[in-house]
C-alpha cells in the first residue's frame, strides 16, 4: 500500500478499535511513512480515549424509579408464582393420597378374607357396661351400641368372627335397623362408644370408626366394640351392620368386623359374614 493511497477512516477506525493491529500489517506500514494518514490514526485514538474516560451519566430519578418499581414488581411476581405452583402440587399430592387411601380401604372390607386358625385365651371376664335399649314411640325400643372390655386375646379373623358372631346387640341391630335409620344414628353412635371407652393412651373407638366409614361405601352403623389384645397388639374389635345396597327400605344385614391398633387405628384384621 503506498502513501499515495490514504487508509480509507473506516480502515484505520478498525485497527485503532481492535485492539490488535499486528492483524493488518499493511495498513501499520502505512501509517508509519504517510503522515497524514498517521494524524488521522491518533487523532481517533486520542478522541477514543478522552470518550472512554468522560464520567458516565446518572439516568433521570424518574427513570430509576420505574426501572426500581419494575424490579420489585417482578420479583413479587415470581414469589406468588412459585407458592402458586407450591400449592398445586401439595394440594395434588393430598388429594390423589385421599383417594388412595379411601379406595384401598374400600378394596379391603370387598376382597380381605380371614386366614389361619388358632383358638382365642380368654382372661377373666369383666364386661364393663351394657347400654340399655331406650323405648320408642313408634316402633320397638331400639337397641343401642355396645362396649365391653373382657380382657380376651385374640391372634386370628376367624376365631374372633366365631366369638362375636352370635352377639345379641349385633343380631338386634340386624333385626331393627334399616338404611334409612343410618343418617340419624350413625354419629351419635360413634361417639357414644368412644365415650363408653373412656380415656385411652392413643385412639379411640370413634376415631378409628372414623377410618372404617370413610371406606364402606354403603349405609353403615357401629353395633359392638371390644377392648381386646389382638396379636401382641391392643386393639378396638369393632362390629358394623351394613345395608347391600342404599334403598331406604334395606335392613342393615351384612355384618363386618375390623381389628385396629389402639395406638394409631392401624388394620390389623377384618371379616365379614351375614
Amino acid at each position: 500500500m503506498s502513501s499515495a493511497s490514504h487508509v480509507p477512516l473506516s480502515k484505520v477506525i478498525e485497527v485503532i478499535s481492535s485492539g490488535a493491529p499486528k492483524s493488518d500489517r499493511a495498513v501499520l506500514e502505512h501509517l508509519q511513512k504517510c503522515e497524514e494518514c498517521r494524524l488521522v490514526a491518533e487523532g481517533y485514538a486520542a478522541l477514543r480515549k478522552v470518550v472512554r474516560n468522560l464520567p458516565r451519566p446518572d439516568p433521570p430519578e424518574e427513570l430509576r424509579k420505574q426501572a426500581v418499581s419494575l424490579a420489585a414488581t417482578l420479583a413479587q411476581d415470581q414469589i406468588r408464582r412459585r407458592r402458586v405452583n407450591r400449592m398445586r402440587i401439595a394440594l395434588s399430592a393430598i388429594l390423589a393420597g385421599a383417594v388412595l387411601a379411601g379406595f384401598g380401604v374400600w378394596q379391603w372390607t370387598r376382597t380381605r378374607t380371614p386366614s389361619g386358625i388358632e383358638a382365642p385365651t380368654p382372661a377373666p371376664p369383666s364386661r364393663d357396661s351394657v347400654v340399655t335399649p331406650s323405648p320408642d314411640s313408634q316402633r320397638a325400643p331400639s337397641p343401642q351400641p355396645t362396649f365391653v372390655s373382657k380382657g380376651r386375646i385374640f391372634d386370628d379373623a376367624q376365631r374372633v368372627r366365631d366369638a362375636l358372631s352370635s352377639d345379641p346387640t349385633v343380631e338386634a341391630f340386624r333385626r331393627y335397623y334399616k338404611a334409612s335409620d343410618v343418617g340419624s344414628n350413625q354419629r351419635s353412635m360413634q361417639m357414644q362408644l368412644g365415650e363408653l371407652a373412656g380415656n385411652v393412651k392413643g385412639r379411640t373407638p370413634a376415631e378409628c370408626m372414623n377410618v372404617v366409614l370413610r371406606g364402606i361405601p354403603r349405609p353403615t352403623l357401629p353395633a359392638y366394640v371390644e377392648r381386646a389384645r389382638y396379636n401382641g397388639r391392643d386393639a378396638w374389635l369393632m362390629v358394623f351392620v351394613y345395608s347391600p345396597d342404599s334403598q331406604p327400605d334395606s335392613a342393615l344385614s351384612g355384618v363386618i368386623f375390623y381389628a385396629t391398633a389402639v395406638e394409631d387405628c392401624t388394620f390389623l384384621a377384618t371379616a365379614f359374614w351375614a
